[in-house]
């Protein structure tokens, strides 16, 4: 079976869900979701991540809308987590990343959400760099599981208007071309 990747953004999860769905259905099995990726994911700055990070909310869309509990999402987001392994915070190196590898096999759809950090650690310059090492970590879990659907999501963009108090540590609002201009490209290219 050859899986595709795909690319997914923000306003696109609906049609995501449909198509969970009707995968779902037309095979008539349960399915589960792997989501990793930095903070966007695990919901780090949210009310209440376990409720309002974006694989809370996509279970919980998909369980009002389901029938039977046919799937699972899991979130293996970490927070401040990078894709490039040359960096302080890369993803590769966390605790996270060990136990989202050694439960892979158990799914059979993984979506990912890198770049933003990338981007806050001025590394978005080398844009090969970045994207050998995105096809290096969707590689490992591909090596674990060579079965998976795998989505790559496009960070939504940042707003220089917002301005949270936690950015500033981040240096993020800096890097709002990179993350809103180049980002979404070379996550393409990656598909």
């Amino acid at each position: 079976i050859i899986r595709y990747t795909h690319i997914i953004t923000a306003v696109s999860y609906l049609n995501l869900i449909i198509l969970l769905l009707m995968q779902n259905l037309a095979y008539s099995k349960h399915f589960d979701i792997l989501c990793f990726g930095d903070s966007i994911t695990h919901g780090r700055f949210s009310s209440d991540y376990k409720k309002r990070s974006y694989p809370a909310r996509l279970h919980q869309i998909l369980q009002s809308i389901s029938t039977n509990d046919s799937f699972n999402v899991f979130n293996a987001g970490h927070g401040g987590a990078a894709v490039l392994k040359n960096i302080p915070y890369s993803y590769q190196s966390t605790e996270t990343y060990k136990y989202s590898l050694s439960i892979a096999k158990a799914y059979s759809i993984m979506i990912i959400q890198f770049g933003t950090n990338d981007a806050a650690h001025n590394k978005m310059a080398d844009n090969a760099s970045f994207i050998n090492a995105y096809e290096s970590l969707i590689q490992s879990y591909r090596d674990v599981n060579p079965n998976l659907s795998i989505y790559l999501s496009i960070p939504p963009p940042l707003y220089l208007i917002l301005k949270p108090l936690h950015w500033t540590n981040y240096n993020i609002r800096n890097h709002t071309f990179e993350v809103n201009e180049l980002l979404p490209d070379i996550i393409k290219s990656i598909s």
